[in-house]
């Protein structure tokens, strides 16, 4: 009977033991991964806001990842309000207000955005129906990923030195002038990226400015040309380590 006891005992000492490692599975914070990279804490930063699972609705921190995918965010205080701006959306929201300005548009909401802990955050169909973004919620792993559904288009050089961070690695088209080597003449802000390092960098300009390309200079092209090619450039960009955007060319297309 003593045997049965001990046995019995050290049973549920181990069961209680397990206890505490469960519990701590089922309330680890979500993890988070936009365009296939993890959200962390940046350095000397706090940590970031998790995704939230709350009667069956997926909840996503607003300012967080609009920063993430590259927007510019801003908040107003006095109006509890916030606004981002990508490249071709703006994005306007008000606590305690149903609605969501997009491009000036309001949408309903059907009800205010929910604060947790002084974040603001907004359901994935609100996200669906305000972005071009897809989400996945994989419970059994903890984790929501993240993606914007980004098709290649014609941008320009302002667009790219505006917002560096959304555009950085993905594919791009750019229509302007070759210009070759050096950006003698080149009207508009000053030329993006690096000054290049090698004599098969070269620059193409459009209205807004001239931004450098990496790699080799199409053979047929003279740069002396007037008035000069035109030309299409298909592009991943890419940034230096100061942060100044450059095109890493895949495809040149003369127009």
């Amino acid at each position: 009977m003593t045997r049965r006891l001990l046995i019995l005992g050290a049973s549920f000492c181990i069961a209680l033991a397990a206890l505490p490692e469960r519990a701590h599975a089922q309330t680890a914070p979500l993890r988070l991964y936009i365009e296939t990279i993890e959200v962390t804490r940046e350095q000397g930063q706090p940590a970031p806001p998790p995704p939230l699972y709350q009667d069956n609705v997926l909840l996503l921190p607003v300012r967080l990842v609009l920063e993430r995918l590259g927007a510019h965010v801003s908040w107003d205080d006095s109006t509890d309000s916030l606004s981002a701006t990508l490249p071709d959306t703006k994005i306007a929201l008000r606590l305690g207000e149903p609605t969501v300005t997009v491009n000036e548009e309001d949408l309903e909401m059907g009800s205010p955005p929910p604060l947790r802990s002084g974040v603001m955050y907004l359901p994935d169909g609100v996200w669906r129906r305000i972005l071009p973004i897809e989400t996945r919620f994989i419970e059994h792993e903890g984790t929501v990923e993240l993606r914007y559904d980004w098709v290649p288009r014609v941008v320009t050089v302002t667009q790219l030195a505006e917002f560096p961070r959304f555009f950085q690695a993905r594919t791009v088209l750019v229509e302007g002038e070759y210009r070759g080597w050096r950006a003698k003449g080149l009207q508009g802000p000053v030329t993006q990226g690096p000054p290049g390092r090698h004599r098969g960098d070269w620059i193409v300009a459009d209205e807004s400015g001239g931004i450098y390309v990496s790699g080799e200079e199409p053979d047929s092209l003279d740069s002396t040309q007037r008035p000069a090619p035109r030309v299409r450039v298909t592009a991943v960009p890419g940034l230096t380590e100061a942060g100044a955007p450059y095109l890493k060319a895949s495809r040149v297309e003369r127009l």
